[in-house]
């Protein structure tokens, strides 16, 4: 007596099973990547990024950073990394609310082939 449903071979439809799953893990691998490509951490200086804190300001319950920092050789764009502190006495890790402004003072001087005028940033920090 024949089963209702499927007319599959069993061993047909596991390859399917298997080849649609395989395609799906690869999407996401591709996908994941992408976005971990976009998120890291400068712990070594590799000099691939240029940076600089101008001034760090308390104002009363607010710690404030006002730097610029841009990737070399490529075109910096307004909100494209964000600055992470670290206390190393404590190991903790503090994340800056960030805001980012055009520094046309930057673009001036590092005056080349890319522009650097949307670098500029401000961390506040709550403390």
């Amino acid at each position: 007596m024949k089963k209702e449903g499927s007319n599959l071979n069993p061993t047909v439809r596991q390859w399917c099973i298997f080849v649609v799953s395989m395609i799906v893990i690869i999407i996401l691998y591709f996908c994941g990547k992408i976005v971990l490509e976009r998120n890291f951490v400068i712990i070594e200086d590799d000099f691939s990024w240029v940076y600089q804190i101008d001034s760090i300001d308390q104002a009363k319950d607010k710690l404030i950073l006002r730097g610029w920092a841009f990737e070399q050789k490529k075109d910096a764009e307004l909100g494209e990394y964000k600055i992470i502190l670290y206390d190393s006495k404590n190991s903790k890790i503090y994340y800056p609310k960030m805001e980012y402004e055009s520094r046309v003072d930057v673009n001036a001087y590092f005056s080349c082939e890319y522009n650097y005028t949307d670098s500029g940033f401000v961390g506040i920090l709550l403390v």
